[in-house]
């Protein structure tokens, strides 16, 4: 996997931000902390139907490209939310075996097809611990399954993170052309975050 994964890194890989998903998909939207209502307002008035999550999620159902988000100021980050499967406690190779499954699902795939340019590059993360055991199974099964998917964490296109307390699969999109802060050049000491000032 690492030698073949090097072998093809020179060619382009990028999310096209202009294109609609096969399906209609959560996306759960991330804010400074105590922001939520106030992105969750700026979300109806473009149109969207959000649910708050808490102080700092908000989450929507996107059936348009994903430029559609760029409309709104107050998000910092954002994931799409696949459900896991169950895992059985008993089984300490179920969790590998679930992530295996929510990632060559054929929704995720015909999603990663249709939202990526070039190579389909990703990498699987947890929101708490490492696991790289985890991590290298569910690499070598996700190759066997559907091989159009390369594991690179290096040249990475798509964070694959594991929430367990949602139970769900976040999909990340790494490379990426934001316009909302396309004039931010550099920082300056003490400055707000652009999405704070937006906010204010």
């Amino acid at each position: 996997l690492m030698a073949e994964r090097s072998a093809r890194r020179e060619e382009a890989s990028a999310i096209a931000t202009d294109v609609a998903p096969p399906t209609p998909l959560v996306v759960r939207l991330a804010c400074r902390p105590g922001l939520a209502p106030l992105l969750a307002e700026e979300l109806a008035s473009i149109g969207m139907t959000p649910r708050a999550v808490d102080a700092g999620h908000v989450e929507i159902r996107l059936a348009d490209p994903w430029s559609a988000l760029f409309a709104s100021r107050l998000w910092a980050s954002a994931a799409i939310q696949i459900p896991l499967p169950p895992q059985s406690d008993a089984d300490p190779d179920s969790l590998a075996a679930s992530i295996t499954s929510a990632i060559t699902a054929d929704a995720t795939r015909a999603l990663l097809a249709a939202w990526t340019r070039g190579p389909i590059r990703w990498r699987l993360g947890f929101a708490h611990g490492h696991k790289r055991a985890v991590v290298w199974r569910v690499a070598r099964d996700v190759s066997a399954v559907a091989p159009e998917l390369e594991n690179d964490p290096t040249a990475t296109t798509w964070e694959l993170l594991v929430d367990d307390e949602a139970a769900a699969l976040q999909l990340v999109g790494r490379r990426i052309e934001d316009p909302r802060f396309a004039w931010r050049e550099a920082d300056v000491p003490a400055a707000s975050h652009p999405t704070v000032a937006a906010a204010l």
